[in-house]
Order: C-alpha cells, then sequence, then structure tokens
C-alpha cells in the first residue's frame, strides 16, 4: 500500500496539466504510447511489474484526464476569439471591482448571455467601463446588461515575454469586453451568499483608510485583506529587492493567527463543536481575503488538520499538501502558472523536507565548534535565531529557481531581512486584524491600536527599504531553463535524502544518472555560430539586439517615453535580453538622445556590463545625453564618438 496516495495522484495530476499547456502533438499518439509502454512493462517480468502496475494505470488514467481537460479548455473559447472586436449584447454578474485605469474602470463579470445565448454562462471576462462623469456606481453583485466589443487578451510579443492571457487564465478569465455604458438589471444578486462578504472586505478597507496614513493603510490592505493592486511598482519593487514579497501574501502565518484567536475564544465551549466552527471561520476567512492559492492552500492543510482530530488520526503534512494542491488546480488547472501558487507550495515543501536536515547540519557545525552558553537567554536567542534561519533557508532554497526564472535575480538578502521581520510579523497581524475588528464597532475605539499598527507597519517598511539597499548580495542573473531548474532540484533531493544511502541504490543511480545528464546538456549546448539579428518590441520607438556569430553582442536602440512612469527599459528590454542569455553588452548604440530610443538602454546600462558606447557628435546637451555621461562615468564605459567621412 502507498503511505502517501494523494502524493502520487497530484504529481500525475500536475505532470498532465503541463503536458496539457506545453504538449504540442497529438493526445491520442501520446496516449498510444503510454499504453505500449505499461503494456510491455507488464509482459516483461509479470511478477515484478504486478504490485505497480495498478498505481501505473491510476496515474495514468489522472494524467490523461488533466492533460485533456486543460487541451479542452484551451479550444474552449475559440468561440468566443472568432467574434474578437465584434459588439455582442450581453448579460452579467459583477463578482468583483477590479482598480481602476486612466480612461476605464474595470471589473470580473460573470457571463449570463452573449447574443441572448446560454453557451457561455457562468464564463468570468474582464469588463473595462468607460468612465463617464454621470457613470452609475457599480457593486458586487449586480446584474448588468449592454452592447460590449469583446477582445481576446494580448499573448507575449517578445521571446518570453509577459503573457497577460496567461495571467487571465489564472483568475478564470478568458476574454476582456470594453463599452461605453451598462444598464443595472437588478441591484439584488443572486450571489446573496457572498454578499456580505464582499460588504465586509469593503468596510474594512474603507475603516483602515481613515485610520491609517495612505502608505501604512495600503500595506495593511495588503497584508490583512490580500489586495495587492494598492502596493505602488516602487514599493513592490522594494520589497523584492528585499526578498520580502512572499511575506505581502496572505499564508499560513494569518491563519495560524486566526486559529490561536478562535482558541481563546471557544477554549471554553465545547471542543468538538468548536472545531466544525474552526472550519467555517476558516472558509469565511479565505473569502474575506480574496481566495488566492496560497491562502487557500493554508486553509486547506489546517482544515485537514483540525478534521483529522475529529476523526481520531494522525494527518500527515505531505498528504495535506498535497491534498491541498488537487483541490486548488481541480478548480483552475491555471493556477499552476500563478506565482502566488508556485512560492506558496514550493516555499512549504521546503521547509517540510529540509528544515531537519539543516537543524541536523547546523547543529553540528555548532556542537564542532564548542560553544557553551551559560545564559539561559541566550540559548533561547540562538534557538530562536536557528529556527528563523533553518525555516528561512529551508523555504529560499526552494523558490529561487522560481524567482530567478521569473525576476532574474539571486538575493541572499533574505538571511538578513527575514530575521529582522520575522519577530515583528505577528505582532503586526495581531494588532492588525484586532483594530480591522474593533473598527466594525467603533472607529474611536480602533485609533488606539491603529496608532500601534502604524508604528510596527513603518518598522516594518524602513527595514525592507534598508534591505533593499543592500546590493552586494543581490546579483542579476540571466533567465535559467527548464531542465536546469529540473537538474536543481534532482540535486536537492539527492543531496538531501540519497546521498551515502545504500537501501536506495537503484534510485540513486537513476537520480545521479539524470542529474549529469540534464547538466550535461545545459554545459554542453552545439554552438551554431550563426549570425542572429532580433527586433525587440519596445512599443514606442525601436530596438535590436545583434549576436555575431563570434558570439559579440550589439544592442541598437532601446524605446522609451517622455514623461511617462513606465520604465521599458527595466519591463521589455532588460528581461528580453537576460531570457536570450546576454550578460554583456559589447557595442550599445544611440542613434540618438530622443527619450523613444535612448531611455531603455539606461536601465541596461544600469544592470548589465556595457564594454562600449557608440554615439554620434552632439549638437546641444539634453538631459538625457547629461545622465548618459553619469552613467558612462560611474560605470566606466568607453564612449566610441562615430565621426562623418
Amino acid at each position: 500500500m502507498l503511505k502517501r496516495p494523494m502524493l502520487i495522484v497530484t504529481i500525475s495530476y500536475i505532470i498532465g496539466i503541463i503536458l496539457g499547456l506545453y504538449l504540442k502533438t497529438n493526445i491520442a499518439l501520446f496516449m498510444c504510447i503510454f499504453c505500449i509502454l505499461i503494456i510491455s512493462m507488464f509482459f516483461i517480468n509479470l511478477k515484478k511489474q504486478y504490485k505497480y502496475l495498478k498505481t501505473i494505470i491510476i496515474c495514468f488514467v489522472i494524467l490523461s484526464c488533466s492533460l485533456i481537460r486543460v487541451q479542452y479548455m484551451e479550444r474552449k473559447f475559440d468561440n468566443l476569439y472568432n467574434i474578437n472586436c465584434s459588439e455582442v449584447a450581453f448579460e452579467g454578474i459583477i463578482i468583483e471591482t477590479k482598480n481602476e485605469s486612466q480612461y476605464y474602470t474595470n471589473y470580473i463579470v460573470k457571463v449570463q448571455k452573449v447574443n441572448g445565448n446560454k453557451k457561455y454562462k457562468n464564463t468570468n471576462i474582464l469588463l473595462r467601463v468607460k468612465k463617464e462623469k454621470n457613470q452609475r456606481d457599480l457593486r458586487y453583485g449586480d446584474l448588468i446588461s449592454g452592447k460590449i466589443i469583446l477582445q481576446e487578451p494580448s499573448i507575449r510579443r517578445n521571446y518570453k515575454g509577459y503573457d497577460y492571457s496567461q495571467y487571465l487564465k489564472t483568475k478564470k478569465i478568458y476574454v476582456i469586453g470594453t463599452t461605453n455604458e451598462i444598464y443595472v438589471m437588478n441591484k439584488k444578486s443572486t450571489l446573496v451568499e457572498n454578499m456580505w462578504i464582499s460588504k465586509l472586505r469593503i468596510t474594512l478597507k474603507n475603516n483602515l483608510r481613515r485610520l491609517l496614513p495612505n502608505k501604512s493603510a495600503n500595506i495593511a490592505i495588503t497584508f490583512l485583506l490580500g489586495d495587492t493592486s494598492l502596493i505602488s511598482k516602487e514599493e513592490k519593487k522594494t520589497f523584492s529587492k528585499a526578498n520580502l514579497s512572499h511575506i505581502l501574501a496572505i499564508s499560513g502565518m494569518h491563519v495560524g493567527n486566526v486559529i490561536l484567536a478562535m482558541n481563546f475564544i471557544f477554549k471554553r465551549f465545547d471542543k468538538r463543536k468548536g472545531k466544525y466552527i474552526f472550519i467555517f471561520i476558516l472558509i469565511v476567512f479565505s473569502q474575506l481575503t480574496g481566495s488566492s492559492p496560497s491562502i487557500t492552500r493554508a486553509v486547506i492543510m489546517s482544515s485537514i488538520m483540525i478534521a483529522s482530530k475529529l476523526m481520531y488520526r494522525k494527518s500527515d503534512v505531505l498528504n495535506s499538501i498535497s491534498i491541498s494542491a488537487f483541490i486548488i488546480l481541480n478548480f483552475n488547472p491555471y493556477n499552476i502558472l500563478d506565482l502566488g501558487f508556485q512560492l506558496s507550495f514550493l516555499g512549504t515543501l521546503g521547509i517540510v523536507l529540509f528544515e531537519s536536515k539543516i537543524v541536523q547540519i547546523l547543529k553540528m557545525i555548532h556542537s564542532k565548534n564548542n560553544y557553551v552558553f551559560k545564559s539561559e537567554f541566550l540559548k533561547r536567542l540562538i534557538n530562536k535565531t536557528y529556527t528563523l534561519i533553518t525555516v528561512s533557508i529551508a523555504a529560499n532554497i526552494m523558490i529561487f529557481p522560481v524567482l530567478a526564472y521569473t525576476y532574474n535575480r539571486v538575493s541572499f538578502i533574505f538571511i538578513i531581512s527575514n530575521i529582522l521581520v520575522a519577530p515583528i510579523l505577528g505582532i503586526m497581524s495581531l494588532v492588525g486584524y484586532i483594530t480591522a475588528f474593533l473598527s466594525m464597532f467603533s472607529i474611536n475605539l480602533a485609533k488606539f491600536t491603529a496608532f500601534i499598527l502604524n508604528i510596527i507597519i513603518m518598522t516594518f517598511n524602513f527595514i525592507a527599504e534598508k534591505c533593499s539597499e543592500i546590493s552586494f548580495l543581490s546579483f542579476v542573473v540571466t533567465t535559467p531553463s527548464l531542465l536546469l531548474i529540473l537538474a536543481y532540484y534532482l540535486i536537492l533531493i539527492y543531496i538531501f535524502y540519497f546521498y551515502r544511502k545504500e537501501q536506495n541504490k537503484m534510485l540513486t543511480r537513476l537520480i545521479s544518472a539524470t542529474i549529469i545528464l540534464v547538466v550535461l546538456s545545459n554545459l554542453f549546448v552545439i554552438n551554431n555560430s550563426k549570425f542572429n539579428i532580433y527586433f525587440i518590441d519596445v512599443g514606442q520607438g525601436d530596438s535590436t539586439l545583434i549576436i555575431t556569430s563570434t558570439n559579440k553582442t550589439i544592442l541598437i536602440d532601446g524605446g522609451g517615453s517622455e514623461g511617462s512612469s513606465y520604465d521599458v527599459g527595466e519591463s521589455v528590454l532588460l528581461p528580453y535580453l537576460l531570457d536570450r542569455g546576454v550578460k554583456q553588452i559589447d557595442y550599445m548604440i544611440f542613434s540618438h538622445f530622443d527619450s523613444d530610443h535612448c531611455k531603455g538602454l539606461f536601465t541596461v546600462m544600469e544592470n548589465l556590463k556595457v564594454r562600449n558606447a557608440v554615439i554620434s557628435e552632439q549638437g546641444e546637451s539634453s538631459d538625457n545625453y547629461n545622465y548618459f555621461l553619469m552613467l558612462v562615468s560611474k560605470k566606466k564605459i568607453n564612449v566610441i564618438q562615430v565621426q562623418a567621412r
């Protein structure tokens, strides 16, 4: 019997989803190959393979079902895309109010009818309503109608670039609708069961804005209610550099605090009935905080733990993680593309799999150095510090390949930032929820705890800003290949679980051989010695990357715009170069210093090594040219000024 059946089921389901997303060959061909493999194994050695056959068949069925489901979902909305850019009659229910842009107010709407047809009922769309002076105030649950223009979400425009359509799919949104006017058909929603949760969420947001300064209120709303739309781009960049982005997500720590509070409130009541109430409150808490993959994982795992106590059974952490992943992915397979899902599950797996091993290593180092602390306080402090370090390392060794792939940055600042921030996080969560709870009854009553909360948030923000300024522990890296990431995880498993273990000879050899093959495939890539020219879509302006047969890199212009907060260099050009494996520019050519040609290049100069900058003679000085002179002086870049012949 398998000790962890749900682990096998979930792994099969995940493999099926990945194949469904990336497999380009025919599904039937894949299924035939797999069937031949199973039949071959069965006939080669019937006695030995029979005990594994049931497991293999179950895995294959689950894998095939998830693969077929994803490919069906990929094709499901082809008819919607066929009516792209055409006007349709539409009815739907508002299920979420999103952030506002300059010209539009955005809503997520659950479709009821399209052109009078219920074929696409319960499909989510992102509805953009043009701002008007006399526009109606649309709210959660409103049944609305109108004429809308359907558009397919934009896909990636550059090599490995940002794919907006994939992001929307993680939110179960497949199409965008644009309209100038919407009519409210019914204010009384059919979504009555969620109406009061939405109202409570809006009330708590407004109360926190009244009690706290703007910056602190935005962080509090993000940290307590999971709404990241209020955090500015600069603040997100600061938290990312400090390796504290994951702390802003609602996770197990928040759920733990809710459970502690419920234990305190219900400890005098019947314990068995109290556990049922716990599970109900956790589900409500998940809805209140946005039901992101990270909070859903924590709530499901906590509910399983509580349910196991009700049934007098011991819960298994890996099975709990597997069940929560299976439920989340079954609800929406595209959640596997969600960064929050990846970081939450990988971080939790890292703590479960590696923390005890890291503790053993640190204790061994500690015992070899023969440090003895007579003071009980020092012993507790050292043990607490060890716990913070080991938990942080265990989580980060699992998530850092994903961060490197997503953000092109490897950082060891987490060792400092997490230790400094960890002691105040629990207090910030507790005081925050107390403030939110009190604000529902009296704003004046909540002012005292809000004052304390503001101090804690300011301290947290100060630590984040200072840690983000520590540059020597952070490195820009080229985008690792998926094979290299696979090799990294296999090496981790090998080091922690199979190194010097004789009882797993066959598995050890298999993992060792796989690691060697994957690493060799990455190290010894055949150089085709081709001369390549890449034209990069940077929006306004243009940009061209040339890679010669001798691997020299030439970058001509970089796009940009005057007076815009959007940094095309940071958002498009730099990630593109790192995705192409370019970390050094041999010749950077500026055609001229208008913003739409040079601004994107400045970001590249700040982050990558540039050997030579090629410019023409300047007729007059400008802000862009002066900034260029400052950068070449600071980075010690050789300037080549071309002359007319």
